[in-house]
């Protein structure tokens, strides 16, 4: 068997002119002029995020797990996801995630791991979030913006695992750090501290 060939791993795009047909607080709706990989002309719609994702997996002293529900206008649907929000540039990752832990669940965590940092859906949008996994949890006062109506739901590890596998949880960052914190665990690369709730 010959050798597999792989394609260069460089931009064969070129972008000729950027339009932004559509901009609100959150986002711009880019309409791309742009020769493709093939060398033809066309056009290339991008949506872009003026904030950074971030999410959180937050395990308690039980090795439970805080989910957040809430109903997801986009998918016309009522999700269960782990804790989650958006960061200006100017703020760390870090200290993105935990206001977000704080205002959603109304917990504080004095020990954090960076788990995944990923690509949402590269085709149509330049969100590149990242997952944190905190434990050490202390109580705080949940404060939520007045446009959330957020449920709160505590889960034993395993259940969350088996509501990601079972698509019971679709939010495929929620989904990501879950899997990833729980092959993390298994293979000894999480503090043991945390890892004994995670295997």
């Amino acid at each position: 068997m010959g050798e597999r060939e792989h394609p260069s791993t460089g931009n064969p795009w070129t972008i000729l002119s950027s339009t932004r047909v559509y901009e609100n607080g959150h986002i711009a709706l880019v309409d791309h002029e742009v020769r493709n990989a093939a060398g033809a002309p066309s056009r290339y719609g991008i949506v872009h995020f003026k904030e950074s994702g971030v999410r959180v997996l937050p395990v308690d002293a039980e090795g439970k797990v805080v989910l957040v529900g809430q109903y997801r206008l986009g998918v016309g649907a009522y999700t269960w996801e782990l804790p989650a929000g958006g960061r200006p540039s100017s703020e760390r990752p870090d200290r993105a995630a935990a206001r977000e832990l704080q205002e959603e669940v109304g917990v504080a965590a004095r020990t954090w791991l960076p788990l995944l940092h990923l690509i949402s859906c590269g085709s149509v949008t330049d969100e590149t979030p990242m997952a944190y996994l905190a434990w050490d949890l202390e109580p705080r006062e949940r404060t939520l913006d007045e446009s959330e109506v957020i449920a709160l739901r505590h889960e034993p590890f395993a259940e969350v695992v088996r509501m990601a596998l079972s698509g019971e949880i679709r939010d495929t960052s929620s989904i990501a750090a879950i899997l990833a914190a729980h092959v993390k665990a298994q293979r000894g690369e999480l503090p043991e501290a945390v890892a004994r709730h995670l295997r």
